[in-house]
């Protein structure tokens, strides 16, 4: 369950990051950790791609609450039913229930 909607939302924030930031997609990098090893919880960090970095680092902080907005609305806006590459990613990779659950997950971040 959690590591569906983790991915869902690593996949969503992926795709939108780059609009936000105005870059090349292949400019951000996204990781979603069912437990990571650093906090030992549940983590999606988005980061800056470029070796040495390009300075969207500080945009990405500044932009938390807009992205996850943004990602929620994205999500509910979808006409699929459990997932699909245009939202949270192919059913096959995030399972059955990634897109509720990544709703969920978003609900519980946004509050």
């Amino acid at each position: 369950m959690v590591r569906g909607a983790l991915s869902g939302l690593a996949h969503a924030m992926r795709h939108l990051a780059p609009l936000y930031l105005m870059s090349d997609p292949r400019d951000i990098g996204v990781v979603s950790e069912v437990q990571s090893s650093f906090s030992k919880l549940p983590t999606l960090t988005i980061y800056d791609n470029a070796q040495g970095g390009l300075g969207f680092s500080q945009g990405l902080y500044e932009l938390h609450d807009t992205l996850l907005a943004a990602a929620r609305d994205l999500v509910r806006a979808c006409s699929c039913r459990r997932g699909c590459p245009s939202c949270v990613g192919p059913v096959a990779e995030i399972g059955e229930d990634a897109k509720a659950n990544c709703l969920r997950l978003l609900d519980l971040l946004i509050g």
